[in-house]
């Protein structure tokens, strides 16, 4: 067969739309690869990518989605179609919501391993805003409103202030020094140690400590 333009015969020819298909254009003349490309460079207008554009903002004005399906939903020719089983946990999650129940809560008890998927869910289901999720994040020291990071990260903020987030890390390494250094006694008196003291800290004061050695002398001194 031969291409309609120049003529030469061709075992690879292409149906080009005299009018483009996105412009609603249907009848097609064989034209050879090399024509092809030519027909769609002839003006900007005629560019692939053009034609692609507008086909897509067609199809979108249509009612066709692109892409993958939200969560809950699944595609066929390109329409959503609901999925009965994960509407049902839609509704639980919204339900839990309003119930007072944050994200965290709410993403340990439905079983999904990060929150930022269950609060995509309650934000598409009830359009609650980032400042209204924001109230739930609380600060562990003082159990203020801590807000959300004004970086690029936007990372959920875990204290108020800087003091709250130093004051937290201290007590929680008191906590575990306490933990490490508990039921350590004095060797001369039995009294218990501060645990401020270093942990190889074998007497609770200096003079237990000499006392404890001048008795050892003595008692050495003794037994020779």
């Amino acid at each position: 067969m031969n291409c309609w333009e120049c003529e030469k015969e061709s075992a690879h020819l292409h149906d080009h739309h005299v009018v483009p298909r996105s412009r609603g254009g249907t009848k097609t003349v064989p034209l050879c690869q090399l024509c092809h490309s030519k027909a769609h460079h002839r003006n900007k207008s005629m560019s692939t990518s053009q034609l692609t554009k507008e086909g897509m903002a067609r199809r979108k004005a249509e009612g066709y989605i692109f892409g993958r399906p939200p969560y809950g939903y699944t595609k066929q020719n390109g329409v959503l179609i609901e999925i009965p089983e994960e509407q049902a946990i839609i509704a639980r999650a919204v339900e839990l919501r309003k119930g007072g129940m944050n994200i965290a809560a709410i993403a340990r008890e439905l079983g999904f391993t990060y929150r930022s998927k269950v609060n995509r869910l309650i934000e598409r289901a009830t359009g609650e805003t980032g400042e209204e999720l924001a109230k739930e994040n609380i600060c562990l020291y003082c159990n203020k409103p801590a807000g959300h990071s004004t970086g690029s990260t936007k990372r959920r903020r875990k204290f108020c202030s800087e003091k709250c987030g130093h004051a937290f890390r201290y007590n929680k390494k008191m906590a575990m020094v306490r933990e490490e250094r508990a039921d350590r006694n004095c060797l001369y008196c039995n009294a218990e140690i501060a645990i401020d003291r270093h942990k190889g800290t074998l007497y609770c004061t200096t003079k237990c400590g000499n006392n404890h050695y001048r008795s050892r002398v003595v008692r050495e001194k003794k037994q020779e």
